[in-house]
């Protein structure tokens, strides 16, 4: 007798009714092997394969129509289901929508953070080459790099494909007599378009940067300069660089790029007028970038550098004992994971990114747990319905399927009121995150990947733990209601109650300690009067060359106390120096931030002398001198006997040591007091790149005193328009992201708490239904309505007592350990926030399930008594 085919009889066992299965598929083998012995295996398999062929038309129809019928019945069951139990209903949409709101404007904001500077079609081989030199003890790492260095590894490393050279000034177009600034003029090489990829509205990126003079706008830049006609081919006249041509209008820089511009111009120009500092292997005056071999190991090549350099200046580190090497940095690395001196501008930061990732899945976590905690307390009337299904034929697979379907359902009903609340949300998150978020990110296929992936796992992980828990019971169990003595449903509802509330108790901490921290920074005495300095950035031109007179003009106003000129400012100080005693070893060598000022610097800022004395304009010897502060002092003698003594950077003319500067904060509170000179440069107006004109003026008539000075500004720069800001204000400006972190974690822990609540409100509703006939009895028996409302509210107060002994210590440490580890000075959280904490949980608990249990504390014990 032939081998029956496996297959066939596969594919017949499946497609054959399950109740009918065993009984027909024994006939079916009976047949075949009645004609195997007759006519053959042949003639067998052939008449098995037509009756496999004539039975799929009537499977399919049937399995599509019973599926479709299977799957209406279980939306009919579902509807009917919501409307039957509208309040849990309700509160289970509500919640899931707002946790899912939640979790995709959070899953917007990552996805803009970690996506940029994607969008260059070269990102993955472009790495930023950086500098880090260790000098007295102290190590600093400059995102900048001297140009020689970098020209040197590009031309010797076969490695390299491209170099490119950024440098940025500000600069003003003067059109028609009017003067239109240019605050981010980038100045870039040739090839800047072969490797940084921008779309161009006119011109070609082969030959735009070409020629020497040439000048490339964005479309906002070229809006704001010439309105509406098409300036290609026109050419403008730049206050410090002279005629340009414009060549070609680009779209405005993405926003999520780590630098932008509002023009590029070739910097031709720049490297024919400073040859020294483009080719010198010390001073940092801009940015490089190389474009790398598909392949390339970083480390590799960060060793070659290092070898290249010893071969060249190993000699002169060696002098002055530094020790300098040259990490790179991958191009899509840099705005979450590089927070070095000599940034292009402030970046983010992917611990910021790692904690709202957290947020979001605790916060969906929480809406999940809602869910389930709902469905699983409704149990008791789902068992029944379940028992009776399961006596007249269901499957434990079609109850899960059910309970499924249902869960989709109300998750799809989330979905979409989550959507619109998204669409309401977006101008304040817009507002809040500092993001640009429109209606385009429903044209993108990540949003909509996001967003699928985000249903069906929220709907699995909130329907199949009721589904297979509402099925698992024996039906004549359920109908005897033996399953109403197992306590495993409520340890569990319990215990996702305490993991809520733990969440929305650390959140609500973490928020009272950040915010502190915030305050700190912002209200801290700096060591010097930061209030009423108002700062003008001198630009090039009348205003730079006149400098002592217009100084003298505004001193016409009496309200003006003190002005000083300097090139840098508390708030923006990047300069940073190597100097060393005169007549002592280079093992002496220290790096200091230098600040190059006029006399009246210390007495604009307020700084107080703690040694020695202060400039004196009286004095011209002083021109050449300088102070430092207490911290480079300690650096150079333990003793502080630093006066008299004379320091020197390279080969230029040694400055006396002339006084002491108490320490004081010149950078953001994130940062220590690093070691610190201010060199007396009397003529500091004049030199090229000194920058800021500070003025203290009178708290009185503050607005008038500006207008003077505004009046005095556009007649010294022949009308240019008037740019000022006060110290105050750039010093908060620091903490812009520390601030809006707070506002996130805020809102984001508000609503995990309501969500939370929402929940409890569902549960203690519940909880007042199902023991409606004990609360008649207790009633009855003489119970007062408050002696109901401590019955029903006692587990939940232990509840959320319990949460906060596990979230408190839980939130300090992580608050401790993770947030103010990125700040030098950074705040204790105070033991009142911890009671403050929990007090704010344990009433919210309270008011959250007074209103159902007072409710329930008032029903007429006859009502109770007639209940079912």
């Amino acid at each position: 007798m032939g081998q029956k085919p496996p297959f066939i009889f596969s594919v017949l066992r499946f497609i054959i009714p399950g109740y009918d299965r065993d009984p027909l598929f024994d006939e079916l083998c009976d047949f075949y092997e009645s004609i195997n012995a007759e006519k053959g295996s042949r003639a067998a398999n052939l008449w098995l394969s037509g009756e496999l062929l004539r039975s799929l038309p009537g499977f399919c129809s049937a399995y599509i129509y019973w599926r479709y019928s299977m799957a209406r019945s279980y939306v009919k069951l579902a509807v009917r289901n919501i409307k039957k139990q509208m309040l849990y209903s309700i509160i289970n949409i509500a919640g899931l929508a707002l946790g899912l709101t939640c979790s995709l404007l959070i899953f917007l904001y990552i996805q803009d953070e970690v996506r940029y500077d994607r969008y260059h079609e070269r990102a993955e081989q472009l790495y930023r080459v950086t500098m880090r030199e260790e000098i007295g003890g102290r190590t600093d790492h400059f995102a900048g790099v001297p140009f020689g260095a970098a020209q040197t590894f590009a031309a010797e490393l076969p490695e390299i494909i491209r170099l490119q050279r950024l440098v940025f000034s500000a600069d003003a177009a003067v059109l028609a007599k009017q003067t239109h600034e240019l605050p981010r003029l980038l100045h870039a090489d040739t090839c800047f378009f072969k490797d940084f990829t921008h779309s161009f509205l006119y011109g070609d990126p082969a030959t735009a940067l070409n020629q020497p003079g040439s000048i490339i706008l964005t479309r906002s830049t070229a809006k704001r300069v010439f309105g509406l006609i098409n300036p290609i081919n026109r050419t403008i006249h730049l206050e410090h660089e002279g005629d340009a041509l414009i060549t070609a209008i680009i779209e405005d820089v993405p926003k999520n790029s780590h630098f932008t511009f509002d023009a590029i111009i070739s910097n031709y120009r720049l490297r024919t007028q400073q040859p020294g500092r483009f080719h010198s292997w010390f001073g940092i005056i801009g940015w490089a970038y190389i474009l790398v071999e598909n392949g390339t190991n970083p480390r590799q090549l960060e060793a070659k550098f290092s070898a290249i350099a010893e071969s060249r200046i190993g000699q002169a580190l060696k002098v002055g004992n530094i020790k300098t090497t040259y990490p790179l940095q991958k191009l899509t690395d840099i705005h979450l994971k590089s927070r070095l001196q000599f940034e292009m501008a402030a970046n983010g930061d992917i611990r910021l990114v790692y904690f709202f990732s957290a947020m979001a899945v605790l916060v969906l976590a929480v809406a999940c747990f809602n869910f389930i905690n709902l469905s699983t307390a409704r149990y008791n009337q789902r068992a029944k319905e379940a028992g009776i299904r399961k006596l007249i034929g269901a499957v434990r697979k079609q109850l899960i399927s059910q309970f499924i379907i249902e869960s989709f359902i109300l998750c799809f009903l989330a979905l979409m009121l989550a959507i619109i609340l998204i669409l309401l949300s977006l101008p304040l998150f817009n507002q809040l995150t500092g993001k640009t978020f429109g209606w385009e990110l429903f044209e993108q296929k990540i949003f909509w990947l996001g967003l699928m992936c985000i249903l069906f796992l929220t709907a699995l992980l909130a329907g199949t733990y009721p589904a297979i828990f509402l099925s698992s019971f024996h039906p004549l169990a359920i109908l005897r209601q033996e399953h109403l003595d197992a306590r495993r449903g409520i340890i569990t509802r319990h215990t996702l109650v305490i993991v809520q509330f733990c969440v929305s108790i650390a959140l609500i901490f973490c928020t009272f300690v950040i915010s502190d921290q915030l305050r700190y920074m912002k209200n801290a005495e700096l060591g010097f009067n930061r209030e009423h300095i108002l700062v003008l950035p001198v630009p090039k031109g009348t205003l730079q060359t006149n400098y002592r007179a217009f100084k003298e003009e505004i001193y016409t106003n009496p309200r003006i106390q003190r002005a000083c000129y300097s090139d840098e400012i508390p708030g923006k100080t990047r300069n940073v120096l190597t100097f060393r005693t005169v007549g002592q070893s280079a093992v002496e060598t220290i790096a200091l931030q230098v600040i190059n000022s006029d006399y009246d610097f210390i007495d604009t800022y307020g700084l107080d002398i703690v040694a020695g004395r202060s400039f004196d304009p009286d004095l011209r010897t002083d021109a050449g001198t300088c102070l430092i502060n207490e911290t480079a002092a300690r650096s150079m003698d333990a003793n502080l006997n630093v006066l008299g003594k004379q320091i020197r950077h390279s080969q230029n003319a040694p400055v006396q040591i002339i006084g002491i500067v108490k320490d004081f904060n010149y950078q953001s509170l994130k940062h220590s007091i690093d070691p610190l000179v201010i060199l007396c440069t009397p003529r500091v107006g004049e030199f090229h790149y000194e920058r800021y004109l500070s003025i203290r003026i009178h708290p009185e008539d503050i607005r008038e005193t500006v207008q003077f000075v505004a009046l005095k500004y556009r007649r010294f720069t022949q009308g240019r328009p008037f740019d000022y800001f006060f110290i105050d204000a750039l010093f908060h400006s620091l903490y812009q992201s520390e601030e809006r972190t707070v506002k996130m974690v805020f809102i984001f822990a508000g609503l995990a708490i309501f969500i939370a609540c929402l929940g409890l409100m569902g549960l203690i509703s519940f909880a007042a239904e199902r023991r409606s006939k004990e609360i008649g009895i207790r009633k009855s028996l003489g119970a007062t309505p408050s002696a109901i409302f401590l019955l029903l509210a006692r587990d939940y107060l232990y509840i959320i007592a319990l949460a906060n002994i596990i979230a408190l210590p839980l939130a300090y440490i992580f608050i401790k350990h993770f947030w103010l580890q990125n700040f030098y000075h950074q705040v204790h959280p105070r033991p009142i926030l911890f009671v403050l904490a929990a007090v704010i949980s344990i009433c919210i608990t309270f008011f959250t399930i007074s209103y159902q249990s007072i409710k329930a504390a008032q029903i007429s014990p006859v009502k109770a008594l007639r209940y079912e």
